[in-house]
This record gives structure tokens, C-alpha cells and sequence, in this order.
């Protein structure tokens, strides 16, 4: 039901004012990894709170951030997807190596959808980092091996197979 506000005017009659209330669209925007390596992508999942109109949202409308600067070269989105049934979205996101050691924001901006009844949307963001090269130092003289960095995540393991001539 539309509310209506009835006032007195300077005059001494009355009159009726009617308010439409329309609801504002929300997204939430959720990157599935928190750490990632260049080259290997990651599920992007964006949620609309309403109904909104397909036709306003498209991968345009995600900007990749780096320190607060649009950076379209530090990844790439792709493959942008609506569940049929739900107001949920999925898109892939892959950093490139330009992005190494850096924190990633994926950003929609407010206003850059609609609702089904033409109301400008509130954006959202996440963010994630992308690992630094890894390195592995290995000194011959005290035998000792050191790993520095990314590129490895966790529950994951690395092999280190050594030959060492003339033993």
C-alpha cells in the first residue's frame, strides 16, 4: 500500500500527497579465494538483494582497483553468469603476474544497475591479494633450504629433488 499524508495548506484546506517508496537494490560481491596467483583464476559471486534488470549489469561494471586506482591490466574478469532462478551472479577473475604482491578490489559502483522498477542500485566490494614470487634458496655449504613467498597455497606441498655430482 502507497502511503498518503494528508496536510493543511496556507489557504485552510486540506490536501493529500502520495508517496511511492521503492526499494534500492543492494549487491554484494564476494571473491572466493583470499590469496592468488597470477594466470589461475578464482569464482567472483555477486548477489542482488531485489530483482534487477539484466540488461544494467554487465562485467563493465566491475572495476579491478589496485591502491584505489582503476586497473584494468593487473586481471581479467570473464565468463559472467545469472542463475535463472536467483538474483546470483558468478564471474571467473584472473590476476595477471603485473599484480604480484598487490592487494585486488573488485568494486561495483553505486548506480551502475537497476531494479525491474528502473531504481539505481548500491554497489559493493571485496578484495583479495595475489602472492609474490616464491623463491628457493638452497646453500650447498650448510646444506640448509629456504622458501620465501607465494605461489604455494595452503594444504598444498612442494617437491624438492636435488642431485649433488660426484656423490
Amino acid at each position: 500500500q502507497v502511503p498518503q499524508v494528508t496536510y493543511a495548506t496556507n489557504t485552510g484546506s486540506s490536501s493529500t500527497l502520495d508517496i511511492t517508496v521503492r526499494a534500492v537494490p543492494e549487491a554484494t560481491i564476494v571473491i572466493a579465494d583470499d590469496v592468488l596467483v597470477p594466470g589461475r583464476g578464482t569464482t567472483v559471486t555477486i548477489t542482488f538483494d531485489k530483482d534487477i534488470d539484466p540488461s544494467t549489469f554487465t562485467l563493465a561494471d566491475i572495476s579491478i582497483m589496485v591502491g584505489g586506482v582503476a586497473t584494468p591490466g593487473a586481471g581479467v574478469l570473464s565468463n559472467l553468469v545469472q542463475d535463472p532462478v536467483t538474483q546470483e551472479w558468478t564471474a571467473t577473475f584472473t590476476p595477471d603476474e603485473s599484480a604480484r604482491g598487490k592487494q585486488i578490489d573488485l568494486v561495483i559502483a553505486d548506480g551502475s544497475f537497476t531494479s525491474t522498477a528502473g531504481v539505481a542500485g548500491i554497489g559493493d566490494e571485496d578484495d583479495t591479494r595475489v602472492n609474490i614470487r616464491p623463491t628457493l634458496d638452497l646453500d650447498v655449504d650448510s646444506g640448509s633450504i629456504s622458501y620465501v613467498g607465494g605461489g604455494i597455497l595452503r594444504g598444498q606441498a612442494i617437491a624438492v629433488i636435488t642431485t649433488i655430482a660426484g656423490l
